[in-house]
């Protein structure tokens, strides 16, 4: 792949390769007001000036950036209905298991978190973090979570982190399913009271770190045009260790199929490309080693969905699945010196950075993340912190800040306006990595079977025909699942990527 050039400067108005977009000052949007840096940020040390000397940003259009997508919750007295809604405290299981059938629509969140071999934070800044009763599903994926990589290949349990995800949301949520790969891990947490909708659950991990790559299949076939094009089917596996890869979990709703993946994909700024195989050899992976989708939920795909990408590869599991979910330490760096970085940021040039983030070229070239979304980019780059600081990294290495927590969400389902995203923001309270969390929230359209609605305290059969399995029932009638025993994971496996799910509360 050809190199990127450095980062242009202030002064430049394009860039100097032709594979980005023209460099345009950012409009000023009155709906968005200007911000200045975040509260907590503005009691330390500038984030990006670590000798504590204030830069006076230019007074152009330049200096502008836009408010993080943020959701907020307000009591609304004057339309209660609004408040029940969006706060799922405030009913009982019956009424929002009701609610969503009748919607056809979950609330969603997806976190992700390097966490640098730190423990989870305190009760407090979990629910900070995590704010539970405000979705039906959440989905987590950490990045050295309890251990650092190294440490993790030989003790990869999380299970430590799954108590601590417990404690914070309560009984009203039900951890579905968990799995570990080393220093990845992904759990899925769902409110009790939807649990009867769901079916197809599975899991499992890929491994892309050392080790050697097996090559994808190439396949010749015409294009509408009758023009033989080259296509990379498959790749991924060989002998691979854990320390970088990704977890996946299925998933079905009704008749509607989710996929939930969380990555580590490579390391270092140079490695753009090997980022972009890391993506396609997981999805493919996950392909091969996920059980097939059931028959109410397979839905066939035009080949308009899944086209082959600058290089010839095509999509892999994540052209399958109805909505998919995709969050992790992507390592995607903003190309440029430091200096130049750190002077964008102290000046607000929002624009200036976004269009020099890899991810964002990597995917405006078509070369990685075919067909994917992502909200706004509107908060600070995510990393890398001297922890427990605001600080952008002062070590020797001087590593530069870069947007590499991300969450990108991609959609085959044929329905109008099947994903809304309602927030994008990085978790500034949480200091003690040297990365931010990143969190993204979302609206997602289903299709749910029409079936009797339960009453309060009535009607048990609340399976929609999908879950078999004998649980017991709360007070609201609502089918609990019924938790088995904790699966450990063997050196082997987690070095070879075949760890099993640490934790799985529904079959």
């Amino acid at each position: 792949m050809a190199t990127t050039p450095p980062l242009p400067t202030e002064n430049e108005t394009t860039p100097t390769n032709n594979t980005t977009p023209p460099i345009t000052d950012p409009p000023i949007i009155s709906t968005i007001p200007t911000t200045t840096l975040p509260t907590d940020e503005s009691k330390t040390a500038n984030p990006t000036n670590p000798t504590n000397q204030t830069t006076t940003p230019p007074t152009t259009n330049n200096t502008f950036w836009p408010t993080p997508l943020m959701e907020t919750i307000i009591d609304d007295f004057e339309n209660p209905s609004t408040t029940a809604t969006n706060d799922l405290t405030k009913l009982t299981d019956s009424e929002i298991l009701n609610s969503v059938r009748q919607k056809g629509q979950l609330r969603v969140l997806c976190v992700t978190w390097n966490m640098h071999g730190e423990n989870a934070p305190s009760h407090a800044d979990m629910q900070i973090l995590l704010t539970p009763g405000l979705h039906h599903l959440v989905m987590v994926t950490t990045q050295e979570c309890e251990r650092t990589a190294d440490k993790s290949i030989w003790n990869p349990s999380k299970a430590a982190w799954e108590a601590a995800l417990n404690v914070a949301f309560g009984e009203q949520y039900v951890l579905v399913r968990s799995h570990g790969l080393a220093a990845i891990h992904i759990s899925l947490l769902c409110h009790r009271a939807v649990v009867p909708l769901i079916s197809h659950l599975d899991s499992a991990a890929i491994a892309t770190g050392l080790g050697s790559r097996n090559k994808g299949k190439k396949i010749q076939q015409e294009d509408n045009d009758g023009n033989v094009v080259v296509l990379e089917k498959g790749g991924g596996g060989g002998i691979r260790l854990g320390n970088k890869g990704g977890v996946g979990i299925s998933i079905c709703f009704g008749q509607s199929s989710m996929l939930f993946v969380g990555a580590h994909l490579a390391a270092h700024k140079v490695k753009c490309a090997r980022r972009n195989q890391d993506f396609y050899d997981i999805d493919h992976g996950l392909l091969k080693k996920l059980k097939d989708l059931p028959g109410h939920a397979y839905h066939p795909r035009n080949d308009q969905d899944n086209l082959p990408n600058v290089d010839g590869k095509t999509l892999g599991i994540s052209a399958e699945y109805d909505h998919v979910f995709w969050g992790g330490d992507f390592n995607y760096r903003i190309n440029g010196t430091r200096e130049a970085i750190d002077s964008l940021i102290d000046n607000k040039l929002h624009s200036t950075l976004v269009v020099n983030d890899q991810l964002f070229i990597e995917k405006n070239r078509n070369a990685t993340f075919s067909g994917f979304d992502e909200g706004p980019l509107h908060f600070y780059p995510t990393y890398k912190f001297d922890p427990g600081t605001d600080t952008y990294d002062t070590s020797k290495k001087k590593r530069s800040p870069s947007w590499t927590d991300r969450v990108l969400w991609r959609c085959n389902s044929k329905s109008t306006h099947p994903i809304q995203i309602i927030e994008y923001v990085s978790v500034l309270e949480l200091k003690m990595s040297d990365h931010r969390p990143v969190r993204a929230g979302f609206e997602v359209n289903i299709d749910i079977r029409k079936k009797k609605i339960m009453k309060e305290g009535g009607a048990k059969d609340v399976n929609d025909g999908q879950n078999n399995h004998e649980n017991e029932v709360n007070g609201d009638g609502v089918v609990l699942p019924k938790k088995i025993k904790e699966r450990p994971i063997g050196i082997a496996e987690s070095l070879l990527g075949e760890a099993k799910s640490q934790i799985c509360m529904i079959q």
